[in-house]
């Protein structure tokens, strides 16, 4: 039973030491990636304010918003609809030093009460192309830009 007890604690102390060497390094394009995928998960929680987490204060669209309108924009949209729908597609990212670009494809929809037809057939949706721009701020990367491209649900998916 001791000699039992001291293999299981010596294959613990061997996992404990060596397998965090095994792990590979996550590379920047997979943190954008996934600060991508955790913000689209905050905007289906209608989370306006951790979505702006990951918006740099320097913020600016070529339509000419800047964060604060952005924080218009996520209310407003928001607030049209009991339900939102963000299907992350795609993305595909670049990054050069401390500074990245991305392209997503996402399906956006907007419905009703989860428990009516409303949320199996939307109101309102569509397919999209964003581009974004990216810089790391502080370590985290922050998006500094962003333009959207309607490319309908078949280009989307």
């Amino acid at each position: 039973m001791k000699r039992l007890f001291l293999l299981g604690v010596s294959v613990l102390l061997v996992a404990v030491v060596f397998l965090p060497a095994c792990k590979k390094p996550v590379s920047e394009e997979d943190r954008v990636k996934t600060m991508i995928n955790e913000t689209a998960d905050l905007a289906r929680q209608k989370d306006i304010k951790g979505v702006l987490e990951h918006v740099s204060k320097d913020y600016r669209d070529p339509e000419g918003n800047d964060r604060n309108a952005l924080k218009g924009i996520l209310f407003v949209y928001f607030q049209g609809y009991e339900k939102v729908g963000i299907f992350v597609r795609d993305i595909q990212v670049t990054v050069d030093g401390d500074e990245a670009e991305a392209q997503v494809k996402v399906i956006l929809t907007g419905g009703e009460d989860p428990d009516t037809m409303g949320d199996v057939v939307p109101k309102s949706g569509g397919g999209y192309l964003i581009d974004l721009k990216l810089v790391k701020q502080d370590g985290d990367w922050m998006v500094v830009r962003g333009t959207w491209t309607d490319i309908g649900f078949t280009k989307a998916l």
